[in-house]
């Protein structure tokens, strides 16, 4: 197995079935699926437990917020690669392929970011990679632009909503920094990697 696809979650069953039964359609199936439950009211964990038995569990007792559930995730297993992907995403069948191909091209990359549209308008970008401004912020890269064909380059970061990482040189980084909670925590990561010389890159045909 070459791969763990970590799933953080906070009642989420609502948007969980579509997310993982995506996964199974997926053209590339060397994987492994965690959900990292961070303590959910609703119902996703007996979701869970009846319908998607092959999927590994952690429950949180509360909510730790997303950065600790990722870190709890990729602590769960030792693949060479680990994915993190939001509950209410929708993948491609050839998404993880295309992710997959392009992490392996090349060992200094770090991260491999999805393009992800957004799910109410598919025709607009959600992003495609991150930026960091000299003022100190990020902002995502094409958000709200006509969803058009791109070229695989590098970005400053890559957006945790779906991306994959070289366990590696995760090592090397650190993992995320649980103090960020929720958004930013990528940003951060993905910096740190920069600085050591290492690259993220988006692949336009992971959709």
């Amino acid at each position: 197995m070459k791969l763990n696809i970590i799933i953080p979650n906070y009642n989420g069953a609502l948007f969980l079935p579509d997310c993982l039964d995506s996964l199974k359609n997926q053209t590339y199936n060397k994987f492994q699926v965690t959900v990292v439950d961070n303590g959910s009211t609703d119902q996703s964990l007996s979701l869970l437990k009846r319908s998607y038995p092959q999927v590994h569990i952690i429950e949180n007792k509360c909510n730790l917020g997303f950065a600790a559930a990722a870190n709890a995730g990729i602590q769960s297993s030792k693949t060479p690669y680990v994915m993190l992907l939001n509950n209410d995403t929708i993948l491609a069948p050839d998404c993880i392929r295309h992710l997959m191909n392009a992490i392996m091209y090349n060992p200094r990359i770090f991260s491999v970011g999805a393009y992800i549209l957004t799910m109410e308008k598919p025709h607009k970008v959600d992003t495609a990679g991150d930026f960091y401004s000299m003022y100190g912020y990020a902002f995502c890269r094409h958000q709200g632009l006509p969803a058009k064909k791109q070229s695989y380059s590098q970005v400053f970061t890559n957006c945790g909503c779906a991306v994959i990482y070289r366990r590696t040189l995760l090592s090397m980084t650190g993992l995320f920094n649980s103090h960020y909670f929720a958004y930013l925590e990528d940003v951060d990561l993905g910096f740190r990697a920069r600085r050591l010389g290492f690259q993220n890159v988006f692949c336009p045909s992971a959709i």
